[in-house]
């Protein structure tokens, strides 16, 4: 009877394979299955339970391992598995995305309009932090902003597990955090720099949507 280990699939691997057998090989089957872990992990999360949230995410991060043909270089670039796992299940553009799954929605900050890009399941930091990151946009560049840029990203947040706190209020909240930290709680002038730059990033979005 031929060894494992002679047949080049060692004890790991069968053990791999075995313990990610459920878990699905292909994106047709991939997408509807990376959709109920965002529910698992939203409910997680709205229950600040750290260790269900983080075991969500371990599994998310098998999946994606599991269709990118059992390679650990997965989560980089727009074409990457976790990026169309992402784009697949995003949130309706303005709507609040459950925890785990990204979207893009605006808020308002004491008078303030920010709009949150909200990160997934594999956000930079995501497993070492309950929290998951997300950016703050500049709605109205002619009116103060939290930075001079139009532009702050938010990774990193050690704050303690909290039931209830839906992706949202945890967004108004760190925003206002930030603010009082660093700020005083007064907004900046955007720069002009940066003003002319969205201007025309924004000219240029609506020039290619009347052009389909």
């Amino acid at each position: 009877m031929s060894h494992p280990q002679q047949l080049g699939f060692g004890f790991d691997e069968m053990l791999e394979a075995e313990r990610t057998a459920h878990i699905p090989s292909t994106m047709e089957e991939a997408t509807p299955y990376y959709r109920k872990l965002i529910e698992k992990h939203h409910a997680a999360m709205m229950a600040g339970d750290k260790d269900a949230a983080m075991a969500v995410r371990a599994e998310a991060d098998d999946l994606a391992y599991k269709l990118n043909g059992n390679d650990f270089g997965i989560k980089g670039g727009p074409d990457s598995i976790p990026s169309q796992l992402e784009r697949a299940t995003a949130a309706p553009e303005g709507i609040v995305p459950m925890w785990g799954q990204s979207g893009n929605y605006s808020i308002d900050v004491d008078g303030m309009k920010v709009r949150i890009e909200q990160d997934g399941m594999f956000a930079v930091g995501s497993h070492a932090m309950f929290w998951l990151a997300f950016s703050a946009h500049a709605v109205d560049y002619d009116k103060p902003f939290l930075s001079e840029t139009g532009y702050r990203s938010f990774i990193g947040i050690f704050a303690p597990p909290e039931a209830g706190v839906t992706p949202d209020d945890f967004a108004r909240g760190a925003i206002r955090g930030q603010m009082k930290r660093e700020h005083k709680g007064k907004p900046y002038r955007i720069e002009q720099t940066y003003v002319d730059r969205e201007m025309e990033r924004r000219a240029q979005k609506s020039a290619a949507e009347h052009a389909q």
